[in-house]
């Protein structure tokens, strides 16, 4: 039997690590569909190219992302954080792949509140939104970290989204959510083929005096075989066929 190691192939889709840099996401709640980092800055809460704190910079291992602002005019806007990949990233990027991956970090808290990832979205140009499925979402760490069991990185929403819960003094945190789209991917190509477009958005808020909510790298993710489970796979097909020849000789 073959083990099931993997490794990882990646496509960034957003960094931002500069606020000088077109990562192609916007935010649709602006009612303006082209998409530019520079429309989010026009966004009461999008901030591109944000500096972190030392604290989160050391615990996401990044030194600057998209800040969604936590500031008290701003709370509970729902914001649509959107890629739309028609026009930024070719949709084969999506095709190619079956999973999206993104880390969401706070700063160390300062009040109350849970900034949060209400659900993720999914819009393609044969299908209507359709929130995804909490089977379909991980939370996982940050490498070297373990604030995905701290009891106040919670998912939120019935499992469909990720949030942290803020208190003063609590500590600044960075985790990923992982969404594996194999099963809609599969739906979709069975009853259309390749969509023309697709739309994946987040819906996020920041409420309650919390700390800002930052995003970074972005990333559509396929997992592949690693080569020695190949070449076991190898062996195994060929031990067979041997095996199997003997019998009927």
């Amino acid at each position: 039997m073959v083990l099931g190691v993997s490794a990882q192939a990646q496509v960034v889709v957003g960094s931002w690590t500069s606020s000088g840099v077109d990562n192609g996401w916007c935010d649709y709640n602006l009612g303006n569909s082209y998409p530019a980092d520079s429309i989010l800055n026009s966004t009461i809460g999008f901030t591109p190219g944000a500096v972190y704190s030392s604290p989160l910079a050391t615990e996401s291992g990044y030194s600057s992302g998209l800040e969604l602002s936590g500031l008290p005019a701003n709370y509970n806007w729902n914001q649509n954080l959107n890629l739309p990949l028609t026009y930024s990233y070719p949709v084969s990027d999506f095709v190619n792949n079956n999973e999206f991956q993104i880390t969401f970090s706070v700063t160390g808290g300062t009040g109350g509140g849970t900034p949060q990832i209400d659900n993720i979205s999914l819009q393609t140009s044969d299908f209507s939104w359709s929130d995804m499925p909490a089977s379909t979402l991980t939370i996982g760490n940050v490498p070297g970290q373990t604030w995905a069991s701290d009891g106040n990185t919670v998912s939120e929403n019935g499992g469909k989204g990720v949030g942290f819960n803020c208190w003063s003094g609590s500590p600044a945190r960075s985790v990923t959510l992982t969404w594996n789209y194999s099963s809609q991917l599969a739906t979709m190509l069975a009853a259309d083929g390749i969509p023309t477009y697709v739309n994946i958005t987040f819906q996020d808020s920041a409420g309650g005096g919390s700390n800002p909510l930052y995003f970074n790298n972005a990333e559509f993710l396929t997992a592949v075989p690693e080569p020695a489970s190949m070449v076991l796979l190898g062996l195994g097909i060929l031990t067979s066929g041997f095996y199997i020849r003997r019998k009927v000789s």
